[in-house]
């Protein structure tokens, strides 16, 4: 959890410099509020701080970014998820983060070279950025069938960083499809040191009825994008350390309040003018903004 806060920090100076006065206090405030929402998981209300700082500065790429991992977490189409991180990106060419999450956003859409294009975007601009290492892992694992080049990237990610069970799992994953059973028997008694029970036990269920699951081909899919979540890359944002940036949501058409005291489930107290938008309405009232129109 602190690094994550550092992160949000580190996102805020960095496009904080050189904003008028008068207006960085109000923004800062309203963005720390919005972490705040954020890690704690209250992501509607994130959602609408997010959306208040760009009020203040339209061009504020780090609220683009949470705003694209809040609606990513109330399960809002990932369509319109990838739009807010490409928004961030036009916004700001060089922001690694959000190539990072644009890239595991395309994984969950099942299009997995423009996922990888994107995370090694983000390497290339953060070479340290162990979140992209990761996405990549899986991408070359289970999107693309290269497990030579998800060892590469599953390593890099345990040499950076202690513990991550997945990365260890994924490596067993990896070694097994490279036939490399004395190694997935390694990353079993790893996985069971660092008592991951669960996914120690699937890895040796595994080499024990010798299969993957699904027919292995090289360089096919071993996922069906929107039908078969499989394992999906996970995500270390450090505010819900090994949970899955792209577990199944309920369609993201849940509604929220626009204004406080007003009762959703009272039909009389909602007039036209008071009536509360979706999250992907939402997102279509930022688009008509950035495109100039009213909405």
């Amino acid at each position: 959890m602190r690094n994550f806060i550092i992160l949000l920090i580190a996102s805020f100076l960095l496009f904080f410099q050189n904003f008028p006065l008068f207006a960085s206090e109000k923004l800062k405030e309203l963005f720390e509020q919005a972490t705040g929402a954020f890690s704690q998981g209250d992501y509607g209300q994130a959602i609408k701080l997010y959306e208040q700082t760009l009020e203040i500065h339209p061009d504020f790429a780090p609220s683009y970014n949470f705003l694209g991992l809040s609606h990513k977490a109330v399960g809002t189409d990932l369509t319109d998820v990838a739009w807010l991180f490409k928004t961030a990106i036009d916004i700001d060419p060089n922001y690694a983060q959000a190539y990072d999450n644009l890239g595991k956003t395309y994984y969950s859409l099942g299009d997995f070279n423009k996922a990888e294009e994107h995370c090694l975007k983000a390497i290339e601009l953060d070479p340290g950025l162990v979140t992209a290492k990761l996405a990549l892992g899986w991408i070359y694992l289970l999107g693309k069938s290269q497990p030579g080049d998800a060892i590469h990237y599953f390593s890099e990610v345990v040499e950076s960083r202690e513990q991550l069970p997945f990365a260890y799992f994924g490596l067993g994953l990896a070694y097994f499809m490279e036939q490399q059973h004395f190694r997935v028997l390694e990353m079993i008694t790893t996985l069971r040191k660092i008592e991951r029970e669960d996914l120690a036990s699937q890895l040796e269920e595994l080499v024990r009825s010798n299969r993957f699951g699904p027919d292995l081909i090289p360089g096919q899919p071993l996922i069906m994008p929107n039908k078969q979540p499989g394992i999906l890359v996970m995500d270390i944002d450090e505010s819900s350390l090994f949970s899955s940036s792209f577990d199944p949501k309920d369609g993201g058409e849940r509604r929220v309040r626009l204004r406080r005291g007003v009762d959703q489930e009272d039909p009389q107290a909602l007039n036209e003018e008071q009536k509360p938008l979706t999250y992907a309405e939402r997102i279509q009232v930022l688009q008509k903004k950035r495109s100039g129109l009213r909405y």
